[in-house]
C-alpha cells in the first residue's frame, strides 16, 4: 500500500511540475489569470489570456494572440500574424509585430517598433505595408501610416516613401477606393532619381487623392541632394495672404491669387526695392521674347516700354500739373515733367540749355511774363529766340535727351 501511495504521489507531483513548467507551449493555450514569462517562451497556434501578460525576456507568440488585459513586453518580443489587445501595450524593448495589430488600450513604446521586418524589405521595391492604423468610426477609412518602395528611373536604389493621413493606402492609393471616397496625406520620398544627374528628397504636404484616385500635390518641396537647392510649388484654386490679426473671411486680405487673377486688397502696396529696374515683362506676340512694360530709371522717371517698341494709348493721355523753373536758372532740369511754366520775376532770365531730358521727350513751356527768354543756339535749335509774353507757349522735342528742336510756338 505504501508503495502504491508513493507511486501515486510521484505521478501527481510530476503532473504539477508539468503544469508549472514555463517552457514552450504548443497548440491552443488559454490562461484565465495573469501570465508571467521570465525566460524564453514560445507559444504555438493560439494564445488566449484573460489577464495580463508580462514577458520579461525573449517571447515568441504564434499565429493568434488575444489578450484581455495588459501586455508588458520588456525584452525582445515576436508577435505573429494577429494580435488583439483589450488593454494597454507597454513595449520597452524591441518588438516585432506581424501583419495585424489591434489595440483597444494605450500604446507605450520605450524601445523600437518593427512591423513584420519591414525595414529589411525597403531595399527592394514592393507595394507597401501599413505600419500603423488608427481606426475610424466606420472602420473603412482610417488614419494610416504606410510605407512602400518604388523603382527609380535611374540607378538600382529604390525610392522609399512614407505616408501618413486619412484613408491613405499602401503604395500611394486610397485604402477605401469606393465611389466618391477621397484621401489626404503627408508624404516623404527619400531617394527619387529621375536621371543620372538628379537625386531628390521630396515632401508633399498634403497630397490629395480625388474620387478618381488622381494624386493632386497641393504643396510640394524638393531638395536636390547634390546641390542642396530646394524648390517648391503650390497646386491651388486660390491662395489668400492675409494678416494674422484678421480672422474673419474677407478681412485683412493682402493678396489673393485665383485662376487668372491676382487681387491686391485694402491698402496693400507692391514694393520693388531696386532702382533703374523694369520688373514687369510680358511675352511678345511671336512668343520668342518678352517686352518690358514699365519701370523707374536712374533719374526717377517712370519709363513705359523701355525696350523701345511702339506704345499705344487706348484712352485720353492726361499730363499732370506743370512744373516751374527757378528765376535766374540758365539750364533748368526737365527730368520730372513734360510741361513747365517759365520763371516770373522782375529780373531777366535767359535760358540757353535744358538738362535731364529723356530721348523722345516733348517739352511744352508757358511764359508768365516777358522777363524770361530762350536763346536759339547750342543744344537748342529754334525758329529764332523765344521772347514770350504772359501765356505764350513753345513746344520742343529731343531725340536723344540733349538736343532740342522747336516744333511750334503760339502767341496767346
Amino acid at each position: 500500500m505504501k508503495r502504491i501511495i508513493s507511486v501515486s504521489f510521484v505521478l501527481v507531483l510530476a503532473v504539477l511540475i508539468g503544469i508549472a513548467y514555463a517552457g514552450p507551449k504548443h497548440g491552443a493555450t488559454e490562461f484565465t489569470g495573469a501570465v508571467t514569462m521570465n525566460a524564453i517562451a514560445s507559444v504555438a497556434s493560439t494564445l488566449t489570456a484573460t489577464g495580463a501578460i508580462d514577458a520579461n525576456s525573449t517571447s515568441d507568440f504564434a499565429k493568434t494572440v488575444v489578450i484581455q488585459g495588459a501586455l508588458d513586453a520588456n525584452s525582445t518580443s515576436d508577435f505573429a500574424k494577429t494580435v488583439v489587445l483589450a488593454g494597454p501595450l507597454d513595449a520597452n524593448d524591441v518588438s516585432n509585430f506581424a501583419k495585424t495589430v489591434t489595440l483597444q488600450g494605450g500604446f507605450d513604446m520605450g524601445g523600437q517598433l518593427m512591423t513584420n521586418s519591414i525595414g529589411s524589405r525597403m531595399t527592394t521595391p514592393y507595394t507597401g505595408d501599413y505600419v500603423m492604423k488608427w481606426p475610424a468610426e466606420d472602420g473603412l477609412r482610417n488614419w494610416n501610416f504606410v510605407i512602400n518602395a518604388n523603382n527609380n528611373s535611374y540607378g538600382a536604389r529604390s525610392n522609399n516613401v512614407f505616408r501618413m493621413g486619412w484613408n491613405i493606402g499602401a503604395g500611394g492609393t486610397r485604402e477605401d477606393a469606393g465611389t466618391g471616397n477621397t484621401a489626404m496625406a503627408i508624404e516623404f520620398e527619400q531617394h527619387y532619381a529621375p536621371d543620372s544627374t538628379v537625386v531628390w528628397y521630396e515632401m508633399h504636404m498634403p497630397s490629395y487623392y480625388n474620387s478618381a484616385g488622381t494624386n493632386l500635390r497641393i504643396l510640394s518641396f524638393v531638395t536636390h541632394k547634390q546641390t542642396d537647392v530646394t524648390t517648391g510649388g503650390f497646386v491651388l484654386d486660390a491662395l489668400t495672404i492675409k494678416s494674422t490679426q484678421d480672422k474673419k473671411d474677407g478681412e485683412g486680405e493682402y493678396v489673393k491669387f485665383t485662376k487668372g487673377t491676382i487681387s491686391i486688397a485694402d491698402t496693400t502696396t507692391m514694393l520693388f526695392t531696386v532702382n533703374n529696374y523694369y520688373p514687369i515683362h510680358q511675352r511678345n506676340a511671336a512668343g520668342n521674347g518678352n517686352i518690358s512694360m514699365f519701370g523707374l530709371n536712374s533719374l526717377d522717371q517712370v519709363v513705359v516700354n523701355a525696350s523701345g517698341g511702339p506704345t499705344k494709348i487706348g484712352g485720353e493721355l492726361i499730363y499732370g500739373a506743370e512744373g516751374a523753373f527757378n528765376a535766374g536758372s540758365a539750364a533748368p532740369t526737365v527730368s520730372s515733367k513734360n510741361m513747365y511754366k517759365l520763371a516770373s520775376s522782375s529780373g531777366t532770365t535767359t535760358i540757353t540749355d535744358f538738362t535731364g531730358g529723356l530721348a523722345g521727350q516733348m517739352l511744352l513751356l508757358r511764359a508768365q511774363d516777358a522777363n524770361t527768354d530762350i536763346t536759339d543756339g547750342g543744344n537748342l535749335t529754334l525758329n529764332g529766340n523765344f521772347v514770350g509774353d504772359a501765356n505764350d507757349t513753345i513746344l520742343l522735342y529731343t531725340h536723344n535727351g540733349t538736343t532740342w528742336f522747336e516744333l511750334s510756338r503760339s502767341a496767346n
